[in-house]
C-alpha cells in the first residue's frame, strides 16, 4: 500500500490511467503497456522477474485484467452506434447523425453542440441537464458531439462551441452561441410555445 502512496508508485498508476483513456488509439500496444505497468508498480526489474516463477503468474494476471477490460469496453459499445437517441441519467438525449433528424422533426428541441476538448462545453453540460429537468415534457433536450457527427455540424454551420440551437418542428428557431444560463434556455422555449 505504501508503494501506491509513494512518489515512484504514482507514475505507473498515472500511465495506466492514460492508457485506459486512450484505449482506441493503442489497441495493439495495450498488452505491452499493461505488462510494463505491473512491473513498474511492483518495482520489479524485468530481467529479474523473467527468472522467477512469478513471471507466469504476473503474465496470467495481466491477461486476465486486459480480458476483463476489453470485454467491458466491447459490451458498452461506442457512442453513436445506436440509431435511436439514448438518454443519459439527466434526461439529455445523446444524438447522432442517424437519430438527429427524427428527434428534431416534431415539437421543440434544444440541441447542445459540444466537443470533448471544449472547456466551456463542460460548463454548459450541467446547465443543459438542469434545463432538461425543468422543461420535462415541454421540449426535448439533446446534445451532439461535433467531432463524431461532423456532417450535422457542417450542415448547421457550427463554427464555435458550445452552440445551442433550438428547433421547432425541424426548423431552426433560435441560435445561441457561448455558455447560456438555464433561465435563458427555459425562456427561449416558452417564447416558442
Amino acid at each position: 500500500m505504501s508503494l501506491l502512496v509513494s512518489k515512484s508508485g504514482l507514475y505507473p498508476l498515472m500511465w495506466c490511467l492514460i492508457i485506459v483513456k486512450k484505449y482506441k488509439h493503442i489497441k495493439l500496444h495495450l498488452f505491452r503497456y499493461a505488462k510494463i505497468y505491473i512491473f513498474a508498480l511492483l518495482n520489479l526489474n524485468y530481467t529479474t522477474i523473467k527468472r522467477e516463477k512469478t513471471f507466469k503468474k504476473l503474465t496470467f494476471i495481466t491477461l486476465a485484467v486486459l480480458a476483463v477490460f476489453v470485454i467491458t469496453v466491447n459490451l458498452k459499445g461506442e457512442p453513436g452506434e445506436s440509431k435511436s437517441p439514448s438518454a443519459d441519467e439527466k434526461g439529455v438525449l445523446n444524438l447522432t447523425s442517424s437519430s438527429f433528424s427524427k428527434t428534431i422533426e416534431e415539437g421543440i428541441t434544444i440541441v447542445d453542440f459540444w466537443a470533448t476538448w471544449c472547456m466551456p462545453c463542460k460548463i454548459q453540460g450541467p446547465i443543459v441537464a438542469d434545463a432538461a429537468k425543468e422543461l420535462n415534457g415541454k421540449a426535448k433536450v439533446g446534445k451532439l458531439d461535433i467531432d463524431k457527427n461532423r456532417d450535422i455540424a457542417n450542415k448547421y454551420m457550427i463554427r464555435a462551441v458550445p452552440t445551442i440551437i433550438i428547433y421547432k418542428d425541424g426548423k431552426v428557431a433560435k441560435r445561441l452561441l457561448g455558455v447560456q444560463q438555464k433561465e435563458d434556455l427555459v425562456n427561449a422555449v416558452k417564447e416558442l410555445q
